[in-house]
């Protein structure tokens, strides 16, 4: 070999493990910027499903405070509705910009927003109306349940995404730590194949790149405050944030834990964090921790003391982290203060236990009066047909005796006696409409109420009567039980314009939503003063005198027991002499129960 070979083939014995290790150092100068990089969307993803677990909690606690307020009707129970409300929309718009990045993320957290908003103005409604219904609570219940199953898959697909960056993390890690172990062996074999003056040369390379080795650890210090800046929002969330180790050595203590317990970082941090606090859990704590350990995450209700003494009642959550190796490294544990909440659910418990009993009792006591009227009504028929029979035939035989006053007498028993078995028909069809069995299919209201106006109007020929009949949708009801609503409201109109020449009612459709219908009857009569309206619909009540207007007041309370049957309500407005309409309403959901 001469003298140029041999340079030559030293020279590629330096240059080429040399331009390897260029090449491996380059190669880990990006690594680290991209570990860098992974730590940062990792602390973000955190910060985003801490987020959203706090604007869960607040939507929960306005559930809870609404529904305390439609049960007892305290608008105490609405303080944290309205308190969640002023903080939600601060929080969604931030959570809204954290995930401005995930156009997937970005439209599942507008779907929960909007889906809130759904249940929100539903809540709006039930505090203006003041709602408890069955029907209408599930209404309620199912939008809150849409909201819930909406924030689950976000904090689902937030989750994936976390393990995602972690495990690109972890590879970064192992790389950069094999291409160190490269760059020595490198490093290595140039040292060997190189005599001195080459070995200087690459000494001096070697110390050029330590030198940007460490720029780039200065970077990543720089990575480091940033991330320890960005965990300092924890700071600024309401909720009860701290850190345990694998022994449950608190290691991280934020404000809203000192501010909810009353402990300083500095007495906290050290403390194994069910001794701190006293915990009593809902199980063995053995068996929770097995749980934990296998899923990786635990909620529920853990009640604990702060350093006051004083108990609290939180909703806790923990969420486990592992190391690279898959063992438990710490736990992220967050808890919200729900002492108010439990209060007020074991008040609206009673409450509900109470209203049980009651509704029991009342329910008895409804039976035994119904029972009590249809057996009462039966019992006179008999007697009451031997008065009118006898009165009739003494007033046959014995007509050429009697006077004129004792005629009277006779005369006035007869209708007493009629008009007594009127009331007993009334009061047995009245008891009638509570047990009837429902018979619900869909009713064409119009034609129905044809066939109320052309019954009444038989007894009715001779007047000079206006009918005026607008188009009425098709309901879902009992057919027979709603024709009776419309023959007694229009017969009750034909009644009250008799002293009218010429008479008009009308029948008609006011609103016609999805949900409920409210119908009409209109008429030009002698109306009513609006100061007895509460009268209108009680058994046997009469806002005009028998002489006047015969009936027996049982025709409005069979119409609102009817129109309550098919979770609606029946109302009226009136004029004294200027006429009167009467309103009533009718469910779409239910039907006749």
């Amino acid at each position: 070999m001469d003298k140029r070979t041999f340079q030559q083939t030293l020279h590629r014995a330096f240059w080429i493990p040399f331009g390897i290790a260029i090449i491996m150092a380059a190669i880990l100068i990006l690594e680290v910027h991209y570990l860098v990089n992974q730590a940062a969307w990792v602390a973000h993803t955190d910060q985003v499903i801490a987020l959203s677990q706090h604007i869960y909690l607040n939507r929960v606690d306005q559930e809870t405070g609404l529904r305390g307020y439609l049960l007892t009707g305290d608008s105490r129970f609405l303080e944290p509705f309205n308190e969640g409300r002023k903080r939600g929309h601060a929080l969604e718009a931030e959570l809204r910009q954290l995930v401005s990045d995930s156009p997937a993320q970005t439209a599942r957290n507008d779907q929960c927003v909007h889906a809130f908003q759904a249940w929100s103005s539903w809540a709006d409604e039930a505090i203006a109306q003041k709602v408890g219904g069955v029907a209408f609570q599930l209404r309620g219940k199912e939008l809150m349940d849409q909201y819930r199953r909406l924030r689950r898959e976000f904090l689902e697909h937030e989750e994936q995404l976390r393990k995602v960056r972690m495990t690109r993390s972890r590879r970064t890690v192992e790389f950069v730590n094999v291409s160190i172990g490269t760059l020595a062996i490198l490093f290595a074999l140039g040292s060997a194949a190189l005599g001195r003056k080459q070995l200087t040369r690459l000494s001096q390379s070697f110390t050029k790149t330590f030198d940007n080795a460490m720029e780039q650890a200065d970077a990543l210090e720089s990575g480091k405050k940033k991330l320890e800046a960005q965990a300092s929002l924890l700071n600024l969330t309401f909720d009860s944030i701290f850190v345990r180790d694998a022994s449950d050595i608190i290691t991280y203590w934020n404000r809203g834990a000192q501010e909810l317990y009353g402990w300083t970082p500095e007495e906290a941090i050290g403390k194994v964090s069910h001794e701190l606090f006293r915990t009593l859990f809902p199980a063995p704590h053995e068996e929770i921790k097995r749980e934990f350990l296998a899923t990786g995450r635990w909620e529920g209700e853990l009640r604990h003391t702060k350093a006051d003494g004083s108990g609290v009642v939180v909703a806790s959550r923990w969420v486990l982290q592992l190391d690279e190796h898959g063992r438990p490294l710490a736990t992220l544990e967050s808890n919200n203060d729900i002492t108010g909440r439990k209060r007020w659910e074991e008040e609206i418990q009673t409450l509900n236990q109470e209203l049980a009993r009651r509704s029991v009792a009342l329910e008895a006591s409804n039976k035994e009066l119904e029972a009590f009227a249809y057996s009462i009504s039966h019992d006179l028929r008999a007697p009451l047909r031997h008065i009118a029979g006898f009165a009739e035939l003494l007033g046959k035989s014995a007509a050429a005796s009697l006077n004129e006053k004792s005629k009277h007498y006779l005369t006035l028993i007869l209708e007493a006696a009629n008009r007594m078995g009127s009331l007993i028909d009334d009061l047995l069809a009245f008891s009638r409409i509570s047990r009837a069995e429902a018979q619900n299919s869909i009713v064409r209201l119009e034609e129905l109420a044809q066939e109320a106006v052309a019954e009444v109007r038989q007894d009715a020929n001779e007047r000079k009567i206006v009918w005026k009949l607008d188009p009425l949708p098709e309901w879902y009801g009992d057919r027979s039980m709603l024709r009776l609503v419309l023959v007694n409201l229009i017969s009750n109109a034909v009644k009250f314009t008799r002293t009218r020449p010429h008479a008009e009612i009308e029948i008609g459709c006011t609103e016609h939503k999805e949900d409920h219908v409210v119908l009409f009857v209109r008429d030009n009569g002698v109306g009513f003063d609006m100061k007895y309206s509460n009268k209108l619909f009680g058994v046997f009540q009469r806002l005009h005198p028998q002489e006047a207007f015969e009936g027996t007041g049982i025709g409005l309370a069979t119409v609102q027991r009817i129109v309550h049957r098919h979770g609606g309500r029946v109302w009226a407005d009136g004029i004294v002499d200027g006429g009167a309409t009467f309103y009533f309403s009718l469910s779409k959901s239910r039907g006749a129960n």
